[in-house]
């Protein structure tokens, strides 16, 4: 029964490593793209109440956005790598398409307008809270000691390991000793 157990314990740590080394990559913008879809970690709250910190976003990008849709796009100031805040306005005049845009607990529209060449894409699918595993990947004090815990399981499991087979040892030794007299 311990064999079992100590199994299980392993396994859930080759999982919980797979989560971990998971999380990291949905969290850089761009990284990856299946489908079509790029994963969005939202790490501010000004989308606020339908998008909240932490959430992770699913966004592909499209060429028919309205009014009303959430989108993340590259700001014109190079502060931040991407935005994402909702289509309060469309302009369309000599240079193309632009969208105004707003966060949802902001109490005025973003001051520039966003170019269609700007957009990275157009939110369809919100998982909430996941993103915070991506968010506390980005702390180093939590990073050490999510590496030293996962460690210390490791050792836990293999001394137990260890342990289980010296003991099996000892007992196949002990009954050559038996058939031996």
């Amino acid at each position: 029964m311990q064999s079992k157990s100590r199994s299980v314990a392993s396994i859930l740590i080759s999982i919980l490593i797979l989560a971990v080394t998971s999380a990291a990559l949905f969290s850089s913008i761009g990284a990856i793209s299946i489908g079509g879809y790029r994963p969005i970690v939202i790490t501010s709250g000004s989308m606020r109440p339908s998008v909240s910190r932490g959430d992770l976003l699913l966004i592909k990008k499209s060429d028919d956005i309205t009014v009303g849709d959430i989108i993340t796009f590259r700001p014109l100031t190079g502060q931040i790598d991407s935005v994402t805040h909702r289509v309060v306005g469309i302009e369309n005049d000599l240079d193309g398409i632009s969208y105004l845009t707003k966060g949802d607990a902001n109490t005025t529209t973003d001051v520039v307008p966003i170019p269609n060449e700007r957009v990275i894409g157009v939110v369809v699918r919100e998982i909430p809270k996941v993103g915070f595993i991506a968010l506390a990947l980005h702390n180093r004090v939590f990073v050490v000691l999510l590496v030293l815990a996962l460690l210390f399981m490791e050792l836990t499991v293999w001394m137990s390991r260890n342990r289980h087979l010296e003991e099996i040892q000892l007992t196949t030794e002990g009954k050559q000793h038996e058939n031996a007299k």
